[in-house]
């Protein structure tokens, strides 16, 4: 059995996760050979990402002082399924209230997991897996100082 260490030191390792997980930006990566499209908000797309084995249909990439947020979508469902493979652990499953494609019920489970650190900072993962997107992978990386400094601004 695959660690922990596999599949997030993979993304670790990959120099576009790596600028965004530590740094909050892209600084440093050589974007010309991306497929990407921006949009307002500091909202970031990338089409057809691969990281080692694995290859990625979209990966977005939002970034704000608050958090970063990063949502990939792939067709393994392999991440869902095997999550103590790739995340070791197994989290909690929920399943959402089902929605209609074409007249047809379509139902989305959502595996949470627990908190842990990826270069040094603290994220939150979920991992969704649907018929109609495949699997989709969830990140967040709340900058805990920032968000520390607005609430203090605040009068209660």
């Amino acid at each position: 059995m695959e660690n922990n260490e596999h599949f997030l030191t993979l993304l670790e390792g990959h120099p576009l996760f790596r600028s965004i997980i530590k740094n909050q930006d892209f600084s440093g990566v050589n974007l010309k050979d991306q497929v990407y499209t921006e949009e307002l908000g500091n909202i970031y797309n990338f089409k057809s990402m691969q990281v080692g084995k694995h290859i990625f249909k979209n990966v977005q990439v939002s970034i704000s002082p608050q958090i970063t947020m990063v949502t990939i979508v792939t067709d393994e469902t392999i991440f869902f399924d095997e999550p103590v493979r790739y995340f070791n652990q197994e989290g909690y499953i929920q399943e959402a209230e089902p929605y209609l494609v074409d007249s047809v019920p379509v139902i989305e489970l959502r595996r949470k997991l627990r908190t842990f650190q990826m270069l040094g900072r603290t994220t939150r993962l979920s991992v969704y897996k649907c018929i109609v997107y495949g699997c989709m992978i969830k990140f967040s990386f709340p900058n805990e100082s920032k968000i520390k400094e607005i609430m203090d601004n605040f009068d209660f």
